[in-house]
């Protein structure tokens, strides 16, 4: 059980949230961060050994719900708000069909089972065990574990003489594997003429990186630059990168919890 690596997250986005124009969302992202903390606590307590029920999974894991309907609650935004209201009255098996329903097609738009749905799957993978219905990846781009795809790209230190190694981390079940250094993360175009990468001043250790083919992006969090930094948290604070990703006509990957 690793419960160091949300800590890390909450204290990450607690500490910046304090200083950033992304504050609110930060907040807000703070405390579904620690929801799920809490989730993962209790699903690695109760869940000790692997099972092959999907349906008895997701049971387990709609009970855990009201922590995260709790987050939303005090942080929200006023669309998850009227969403929580509907599932505060809904019936457990509602619940349980809409987590089955996203294992099985992934829906970025469901916050809800998103956010239950990533502590459950960094558990399963953590022990060894295939999350949800996990998909065989298509090709180096999804992810190894579970078939997802990208949330956030991650530079890294490397003995090697390139300049460091790149990892993709899962936006489903927040696996992290080693990808091509330079290629798109959605479509694995190499072409320099195809791929470009925009920072802002005020982001030096995050940029955006695009491709002309597929008109995907990506933020990528250079950990070479930053140490201390969070990919899954920098991801969020860096939201005016995404804007000006959209308004140049490029689609993310897949949008993070925030919706962005």
């Amino acid at each position: 059980m690793d419960v160091a690596f949300w800590d890390k997250q909450i204290n990450r986005a607690s500490e910046l949230a304090g200083h950033s124009a992304a504050n609110e969302l930060l907040t807000f992202y703070a405390s579904v961060l620690s929801a799920q903390r809490d989730i993962y606590k209790t699903l690695a307590t109760t869940k000790s050994e692997a099972s092959n029920d999907l349906a008895s999974d997701m049971k387990l894991l709609s009970e855990a719900m009201p922590r995260l309907l709790k987050a939303v609650e005090d942080t929200g935004s006023p669309q998850l708000y009227n969403e929580m209201q509907s599932f505060k009255t809904s019936q457990p098996s509602d619940i349980v069909n809409m987590l089955l329903e996203y294992s099985n097609h992934r829906s970025p738009t469901l916050f809800f089972a998103k956010a239950l749905c990533q502590p459950y799957g960094r558990l399963c993978w953590e022990n060894n065990r295939k999350p949800f219905a996990a998909k065989p990846p298509g090709n180096e781009t999804n992810c190894p574990a579970c078939g997802g795809l990208a949330q956030v790209s991650i530079r890294l230190q490397s003995d090697s003489a390139d300049g460091g190694s790149r990892n993709l981390l899962c936006a489903t079940c927040l696996y992290e594997w080693p990808y091509r250094r330079v290629a798109c993360a959605n479509c694995g175009e190499e072409a320099p003429a195809k791929l470009a990468y925009f920072k802002a001043e005020q982001f030096a250790h995050v940029k955006i990186e695009v491709c002309d083919a597929c008109h995907r992006y990506l933020k990528s969090v250079d950990l070479t630059e930053l140490g201390n930094a969070s990919p899954l948290v920098d991801d969020v604070a860096s939201a005016s990168l995404d804007l000006w990703a959209i308004e140049h006509g490029y689609t993310k990957v897949e949008i993070n919890l925030i919706g962005l």
